[in-house]
C-alpha cells in the first residue's frame, strides 16, 4: 500500500476561512462607509467656515470713509452677508449697503452687480437642512463684524446662528456667533 501525501485545505478549512472573511466584511465595509461620510461632512464644514472666517474679515477690513458702490461708508449702512438657499443647496456671498435715503443694494437688488456677488454649491451629498433662525441671510456689519440676520440689527436672538449639513443620516452643526469665529 502506499501512502499518498495531499496537501492543500480541507472542505470545512476553506468554509471557517470563508465565514470569518464574512463575519469581518460586516463589520468593516460599514465603519469605512461611515468614515467616508464623517471625513467628506467634516472637510466641507472646515471649507464653509473658512467662507464665513473670510466674509468676517472682509467686514472688518472697510474704514470709514471706504467708497462703496458710490456712497462712502460714513453715508451708508455697509455689510457683508451670506444668502442661503436651502431649496438648491447654495450659498452667496455679497455685499450689501444702505445709505441714509433707503437706498439698498441687497441681494435681490439690480444696484448689487453681478462681481460683489460669489455663489457657491454645496457638494453633491451634503445639503443644508436647516437655519435657524430660520432667515435666509447673515450679515457681517461693517466695521466690527458683528453678526446679524438682518442689515442694521445689533445682534440676534440667542447671539447665534446655527446651520446644520446632513451628508445621508449624518448631521454636523456649525455655529456664528455675534463676535466669535464660527465653531
Amino acid at each position: 500500500m502506499s501512502h499518498r501525501n495531499y496537501s492543500g485545505f480541507s472542505i470545512i478549512e476553506m468554509l471557517i476561512t470563508i465565514a470569518i472573511i464574512a463575519l469581518a466584511s460586516m463589520v468593516v465595509i460599514p465603519n469605512l462607509q461611515r468614515f467616508r461620510v464623517n471625513t467628506e461632512l467634516k472637510t466641507f464644514k472646515n471649507q464653509f467656515k473658512a467662507d464665513i472666517k473670510q466674509v468676517k474679515t472682509w467686514s472688518t477690513a472697510v474704514k470709514s470713509g471706504t467708497e462703496i458702490s458710490g456712497f462712502t461708508y460714513n453715508d451708508a449702512l455697509v455689510a457683508y452677508a451670506m444668502h442661503f438657499d436651502t431649496a438648491n443647496n447654495t450659498y452667496t456671498i455679497w455685499e450689501v449697503w444702505q445709505d441714509t435715503a433707503g437706498n439698498q443694494a441687497g441681494f435681490a437688488e439690480a444696484q448689487t452687480p453681478a462681481n460683489r456677488k460669489t455663489g457657491r454649491t454645496l457638494p453633491k451629498d451634503i445639503s443644508l437642512v436647516s437655519l435657524s433662525p430660520a432667515n435666509t441671510d447673515i450679515y457681517f456689519r461693517v466695521p466690527d463684524g458683528a453678526v446679524s440676520g438682518s442689515l442694521g440689527a445689533n445682534s440676534f436672538t440667542g447671539g447665534k446662528i446655527t446651520l446644520t449639513l446632513q451628508m445621508k443620516t449624518t448631521q454636523n452643526t456649525i455655529s456664528i456667533w455675534e463676535y466669535a469665529d464660527p465653531t
